[in-house]
């Protein structure tokens, strides 16, 4: 006899014969199958659990940080809204580039209301600021007449620093008071 047929032979002595003791049989290799696949099941499954449940927790951060951000966003709209009658102003007061030639015109202009005439300029970039020049301008004309010169400058509606300003007492080539003044303008970043 082979091992097949004494198998075989066994298994229909022992639980075929015996109706109770094939029901104990199926039943318990299914309990066992069900406890050692489940288990085993379990223990890839639950790091997978636990990926996805952080993944979610994640995506519920997420979430939350986006609808403040959204209303942080609307808030920020609406101010927007509100500062944008200002900005035709702004581009006044800094313009995007430097517009030299419009601030020296505007430079004679003011010189020559207030009795001075532009002798020289020089522009030199700002070391500090890439978004700064400065200009230095030589001026003749009657000293007593500075203070009015200085508020025409003040009174530009480009935004101007006047940096340096240097009274030279010897007569110029006009006849009148060499003023030296350094001012700075700036342009939208």
């Amino acid at each position: 006899m082979n091992i097949y047929a004494k198998t075989d032979l066994l298994y229909r002595k022992n639980v075929e014969f015996w109706p109770k003791r094939a029901a104990w049989v199926f039943l318990s290799t299914a309990i066992l199958s069900f406890i050692f696949f489940g288990v085993i099941g379990l223990g890839f499954s639950f790091p997978m659990l636990t990926k996805k449940i952080n993944y979610i927790n994640g995506l519920k951060t997420v979430e939350s940080d986006l609808r403040k951000k959204d209303a942080s966003v609307t808030i920020l709209s609406d101010q927007l809204d509100l500062a944008q009658s200002f900005l035709d102003n702004f581009e006044s007061v800094m313009p995007n580039n430097f517009e030299l030639e419009s601030y020296l015109e505007s430079a004679v202009s003011i010189s020559g209301k207030y009795g001075f005439i532009l002798t020289n300029l020089k522009t030199e970039p700002n070391t500090e600021n890439s978004s700064a020049v400065t200009l230095n301008l030589e001026f003749a004309g009657d000293q007593d007449n500075l203070g009015t010169l200085v508020k025409g400058f003040e009174d530009l509606k480009r935004l101007t620093t006047i940096e340096t300003l240097t009274i030279f007492n010897e007569p110029s080539a006009l006849g009148t008071s060499l003023i030296r003044m350094g001012v700075t303008i700036y342009k939208a970043i």
